[in-house]
């Protein structure tokens, strides 16, 4: 059996391009996309079958507040609620080598907040 079409079914969104020789998706801003994709192979009887599914595409991080207290920095940035982040830092910008600075961020909202 060979699968001979694929179909890409609903709204294609006017910020997604769909390039049909890779299936690859191109999403230019965040949001949830819902997808369904249809499968035809080419027998006699032809079966198919159609799969469901989204795609979420989160922004990068952005800061939000930077702020100094008594010599502890507070930085806070939108973030994706249910992810983990890691701040990391470097002292010279020509070395591949960054540092982690504290322990990992869950986010628990749409903003999360760490503070050194």
């Amino acid at each position: 059996m060979r699968w001979s079409t694929f179909q890409y079914q609903g709204q294609i969104y006017d910020l997604t391009h769909l390039d049909q020789f890779d299936h690859v998706f191109v999403i230019a801003e965040a949001g949830s996309y819902p997808i369904t994709v249809r499968v035809t192979d080419n027998g006699s009887p032809a079966f198919s079958a159609t799969r469901s599914f989204s795609i979420v595409m989160v922004s990068a991080p952005h800061l939000t507040t930077i702020s100094s207290v008594a010599g502890a920095v507070t930085l806070t940035w939108e973030s994706f609620p249910g992810k983990t982040y890691r701040v990391q830092y470097t002292d010279d910008l020509t070395t591949p080598a960054w540092n982690t600075l504290g322990a990992d961020v869950p986010a628990n909202s749409n903003s999360a907040t760490t503070t050194d």
